[in-house]
């Protein structure tokens, strides 16, 4: 399981950590039908709940009981915090938490209180976190200099669009078995190819295996297609049906005048044609890449707009 506490980009978060906790929490407010926090993007109950506990409530005492642990744990954070914090009246220096991230970047101390690390620390172990990144805003200098981890290099190229998404695609996402164990193995992927390198690096190799990706399943497409095709105008006795309506058949229509050899050497055509689409298929979802490539086409689609 990999956890990060965030600055923001939450969207993005959730899509690649099991656990996300936010930074920068403004205030509640309800909406009617829901209370949303403010972190400040607004983040709907029901979504902050699962991307920090990584579950749903079952039940709306559940809901409230959880959404007050994390208003606690932040109100608590948020006075150790305070004397880390820059005195001004800038509301976008307040919002955006900057000078938070600055200390936290120089492990900055208080002559009241410990390390800043440590209040980070305490505030994710507070919600049964333990062992987090910290994800810093993703401009200035912080974002591109000293990170080590290969996941949050890769969540810093924001390659999946999340702008349009809402909260409850994000979810049906992180709720989808499949799509979790997609995420299982290209973190297992980044962590083998990735660890120590340049972002230029990773930018680079990651588009280039994207491409040979596309490149790769295009072709498997191809060949699927075409061998079944040869298949079937290699069987001769389908040719030598072919004018008692085999090629009717083909097409989804009846099987008026087929004969029986016929209608044998096309189930083992389209036996064959199952095969290497089930082939196709399975190379595609097991490749270290699929996590990546499928967030690109749900993103892609009319359902994300």
């Amino acid at each position: 399981m990999r956890s990060v506490v965030a600055f923001g980009q939450l969207k993005q978060a959730a899509l690649y950590f099991d656990r996300v906790l936010p930074v920068a929490f403004r205030r509640l407010a309800g909406t009617g039908r829901d209370i949303v926090a403010d972190f400040p993007e607004p983040v709907p109950s029901r979504a902050l709940i699962n991307i920090v506990f990584d579950t749903l409530p079952a039940t709306e005492s559940e809901r409230y009981s959880q959404l007050g642990r994390i208003v606690d744990s932040w109100d608590e954070f948020a006075s150790r915090a305070r004397p880390y914090r820059q005195s001004t009246a800038s509301s976008s220096v307040d919002d955006s938490y900057a000078d938070l991230a600055a200390a936290y970047l120089s492990n900055a101390t208080s002559s009241e209180t410990e390390p800043i690390r440590k209040h980070f620390a305490t505030y994710a172990a507070t919600l049964g976190i333990r062992g987090a990144a910290v994800l810093l805003p993703a401009t200035g200098e912080e974002s591109s200099s000293n990170v080590e981890d290969p996941l949050i290099r890769v969540f810093g190229m924001e390659l999946i669009n999340t702008a349009s998404a809402s909260w409850e695609q994000i979810i049906e996402v992180r709720q989808d078995g499949e799509s979790r164990r997609r995420l299982q193995r290209l973190r297992a992927f980044l962590d083998e190819k990735y660890a120590g390198k340049s972002l230029a690096f990773v930018e680079d190799d990651l588009a280039s295996r994207l491409d040979e990706y596309d490149q790769a399943r295009r072709k498997h497409g191809f060949d699927t297609a075409t061998g079944s095709l040869s298949a079937l105008v290699d069987a001769q006795s389908l040719q030598a049906a072919a004018s008692a309506g085999i090629a009717t058949a083909l097409l989804g229509g009846p099987w008026v005048g087929a004969s029986s050899a016929a209608i044998v050497e096309l189930g083992k055509v389209a036996i064959e044609f199952a095969k290497r689409k089930r082939a196709m298929v399975d190379w595609q979802a097991s490749h270290p890449l699929a996590y990546l490539v499928e967030l690109q086409r749900v993103s892609n689609e009319s359902c994300w707009d």
